[in-house]
Parts: structure tokens; C-alpha cells; sequence
């Protein structure tokens, strides 16, 4: 998602400079990059990886001490929460001066005309802004209540629990865990409730335009098969 929004903030720039870097060879170098950096950020995990209990209720965790834990959790919400939030939020922005510039650009003939485009413009980048501003709240409301879970698992890790208490902390920890679904699970309602008339829009032009294709490759394929049972 990050780097989908760097791209389409070089895909947006007035400048041709910007424009030429957004290709597919530039792609596959980002992506490199960011599994390089990933691989490097938890080769940790050989060192840190365990497995806890005995078959069948053994299972592999990376908290085999505090150190450990710290480093695993908080790397973990930077590369999922924080540093993915902080780039769709600043291209995010950029893309949308972008696109007001380029709408200003164009400019209109007459006074009325130049007054009912600027209420649309203005209008397009209150709902782009609730766009960004909703997908970056559910990012961070996905991923840091079971953070800090993790982290609280982490500072309690050498504390003798009872089971009482150690039920109650795996129940949390499934319920935060199934919060960070929310942010690929929801992402298309918040898009739908925050976009507008927009999204609406675009949500729209797209089911028609898939719906002519599959009808225009209807008629196609009935073509051909009368065409090859003519002959």
C-alpha cells in the first residue's frame, strides 16, 4: 500500500523527472529493497525463535526473553503500523496538491464555469483528504491496540501467572489479533463511508466497465461459435 502511494504520487507530479521514475523496472528495484530490508530487520528471529510446550500444544514464538520481545514487537508495528502510515499519509498529500494543481492548470472560460469548478475541486479533496485521513486511522487503530498487548506480554514475561490470568491474557491477545484484520477487511468501508460521492463514482465506472468487457467477450466468443459452426 505504501509503495502504491509513492507511485501514484510520481504518476501525479507536474514534473516529467517524477513521472519517468514511476516504471516497472523501478518497481521490482522498491521491492527488492524493501524485502532486503525486512530480511535484515528480522534475521533476529534465528536467534530468537523458539518453540514453547510439548507436542501437541507447542507452538513457536519469537519472546524468548525481554530483548528479544522489545525488539520483535516494536519492529514488528514500525514495518506494519508507523512507517507504512507515515508514507500513504505524506505521498498521500503530495498526490492531492498534485492533482490540484494539475485541475488548476487546465482553468476555465467563464466566471461561472471557474466558481462551479472550484466547488468541485474543493469538494474532491475534502473526500480524498477523509480517504486518506480514514485509511491511516484504520491502520493505527489495527495494529497498536495489539502492539501494545504484545508489549505488555513482553514487560510480564518473567512474572509467575496464574492460569486465571494467563487465560485472560490469551484471550486478549486473540481478540487484538483479530483486530489487525480490520485493516484489510474494512478498508473498503471506510473508503465507501469517508469517499463520497467519489468513490462512489469511481466504484461505479468500474462494475460497468467490467461489465461491458465480459458482455463485449460474450458476443465474441458467440460469434466464433456460430462462425465456426457455419463453416
Amino acid at each position: 500500500m505504501a509503495l502504491a502511494t509513492f507511485d501514484r504520487f510520481l504518476i501525479s507530479s507536474p514534473l516529467v523527472k517524477y513521472r519517468q521514475f514511476s516504471s516497472f523496472r523501478n518497481a521490482y528495484r522498491m521491492i527488492g529493497i524493501i524485502i532486503l530490508i525486512l530480511c535484515v530487520n528480522y534475521a533476529n528471529l534465528f536467534y530468537c525463535a523458539n518453540i514453547k510446550g510439548k507436542p501437541p500444544s507447542s507452538s513457536c514464538t519469537s519472546i524468548t526473553t525481554q530483548a528479544c520481545g522489545f525488539y520483535n514487537e516494536l519492529s514488528r508495528i514500525m514495518t506494519v503500523a508507523i512507517i507504512p502510515g507515515l508514507v500513504i499519509f505524506m505521498f498521500g498529500l503530495g498526490t492531492i496538491r498534485h492533482l490540484k494543481k494539475l485541475r488548476t492548470a487546465v482553468g476555465t472560460t467563464t466566471t461561472t464555469d471557474r466558481t462551479q469548478s472550484q466547488f468541485r475541486m474543493r469538494k474532491t479533496d475534502r473526500e480524498l483528504m477523509r480517504m486518506l485521513i480514514g485509511q491511516i486511522v484504520l491502520i493505527f487503530v489495527s495494529w497498536i491496540p495489539h502492539a501494545a498487548e504484545r508489549i505488555y506480554v513482553v514487560i510480564t514475561l518473567n512474572e509467575v501467572k496464574t492460569p486465571l490470568r494467563t487465560a485472560q491474557d490469551n484471550l486478549w491477545d486473540q481478540i487484538m489479533w483479530i483486530e489487525t484484520t480490520f485493516d484489510s477487511s474494512l478498508s473498503f468501508y471506510v473508503y465507501l463511508f469517508t469517499g463520497g460521492i467519489l468513490f462512489r463514482q469511481t466504484l461505479r465506472k468500474m462494475f460497468r466497465c467490467a461489465t461491458t468487457t465480459s458482455r463485449t467477450a460474450a458476443l465474441n466468443d458467440m460469434s466464433l461459435t456460430q462462425a465456426q459452426t457455419v463453416n
